[in-house]
């Protein structure tokens, strides 16, 4: 993904290099992965009082393929984080 012109919800605390690893650690713990690996997407992904940043457009594809994974253990919290 290229991570030029976005943004996350908390940039000065999780800049947008933070989304790509979070998901190649859902992607690499599979079916150990927990709610705790998904943390990092909440700050990058929301935005403070409100509204989505622009990198939660470009995430979103990503976070849709790991949710309908049945083999990923944080697959009802991706959904959750995804129907947000």
């Amino acid at each position: 993904m290229d991570r030029g012109g976005f943004r996350t919800g908390v940039p000065e605390h999780h800049p947008v290099k933070e989304v790509p690893r979070a998901l190649r650690r859902l992607v690499r713990r599979g079916p150990a992965a927990a709610e705790k690996d998904c943390h990092p997407l909440y700050s990058c992904l929301f935005a403070q009082g409100g509204g989505l940043p622009s990198v939660a457009a470009a995430a979103l594809p990503f976070l849709t393929a790991l949710a309908s994974d049945p083999a990923n253990g944080a697959r009802v919290t991706l959904v959750e984080l995804s129907a947000t």
